[in-house]
């Protein structure tokens, strides 16, 4: 069986080998703790290191196709054994320059042989593992998998989807410069699925907004609108509505926020907060009662700071004059 064994201290092929028995199996990763990988001399914990095994050969193994732990070292006659007389030795600075010699090819083969590997494991498995990283709260790593698996990628889909999380990772380090180009990067692939991109766009228009480009950020979410998608058109006009009114265009910002009351989901908190804004829209344009139903929803939704601030404007909104037989007017 083929096993190779991976590094997530350093992300790459560390060792690979054909183990045919339980024994051999279980050293082809012991015996790479500590040891200096092939390719950049980093040594690996054991809590480091991973095995990946080809399915086929898995397969193989449980098909009973494997001579799993039977011997299969070489005969007393095989022909390598065969010698009559030992070799020649070469001796002196001869010997000395020829041993450095193959050595150093031995060893710039290996770290080319193992470059490979990694740059192939990485291209293949690099967005599974720094999503998982990223889910552990591992953000290190995660960026290592994410950025390794982004370079390597041959698939553009894959390589949009590692720059995606990427971005998201860098966020939550609070690298936002380097958040920015991870999405910047997601949109470079227009044949990305469009919620990928959307994705990307939406957090980009947030990165640039913190950075205090809200141009970038305008660009960003209208481009987000304008797609119309189903799960993010109505998370970017409340963003960009929200940008609109800082900018003095407030009948804007309300059409961008009535889509966005409109479109967004039940349960989305994107409904409660468009709700709030415009609840806050009408009560500061001197319209209390076209203000009350949308505070309520807003208080309804529960969707955290929007629903706390639409409980407190909501309690001071003027009560309605009451008409006859009691009815409020």
């Amino acid at each position: 069986m083929n096993v190779f064994v991976l590094s997530h201290r350093c992300g790459h092929c560390v060792h690979r080998q054909v183990a045919l028995s339980d024994d051999e199996y279980e050293a082809s990763w012991r015996g790479r703790v500590g040891k200096p990988c092939p390719v950049c001399g980093v040594r690996p914990e054991e809590s480091d290191l991973q095995i990946i095994l080809p399915k086929d050969d898995v397969q193989a193994w449980k098909d009973g196709l494997l001579p799993w732990g039977k011997a299969n070292q070489p005969h007393a006659n095989f022909a390598a054994f065969k010698t009559t007389s030992a070799p020649e030795t070469v001796r002196g600075e001869m010997a000395k320059t020829l041993r450095d010699r193959m050595y150093g090819d031995a060893s710039r083969k290996r770290k080319e042989e193992y470059t490979a590997l990694s740059k192939a494991f990485a291209s293949i498995l690099g967005l599974q593992f720094g999503m998982e990283a990223e889910k552990a709260g591992d953000y290190e790593r995660a960026v290592m998998w994410l950025k390794s698996g982004a370079e390597n990628a041959t698939d553009p889909d894959a390589a949009a989807g590692c720059y995606l999380y990427l971005g998201l990772t860098q966020q939550k380090l609070g690298n936002l410069a380097k958040a920015r180009d991870a999405f910047r990067s997601v949109l470079g692939y227009s044949s990305a699925p469009a919620t990928i991109r959307c994705a990307a766009g939406d957090q980009l228009g947030n990165v640039l907004k913190q950075l205090g480009d809200h141009a970038g950020a305008r660009k960003a979410y209208q481009a987000v609108f304008d797609s119309r998608d189903p799960d993010f058109s109505a998370k970017a006009a409340l963003n960009l509505g929200t940008l609109e009114d800082e900018a003095g265009n407030h009948e804007r910002a309300k059409s961008l926020w009535e889509y966005a009351h409109k479109h967004a989901k039940r349960q989305d908190s994107v409904k409660g907060t468009a709700a709030y804004n415009l609840g806050w829209y009408w009560e500061t344009h001197g319209d209390p009662d076209k203000a009350r139903p949308f505070y309520k929803f807003a208080v309804a939704s529960n969707c955290g700071e929007a629903t706390t601030r639409a409980a407190g404007r909501l309690r001071g909104l003027p009560k309605r004059r009451r008409g006859l037989f009691g009815r409020r007017g």
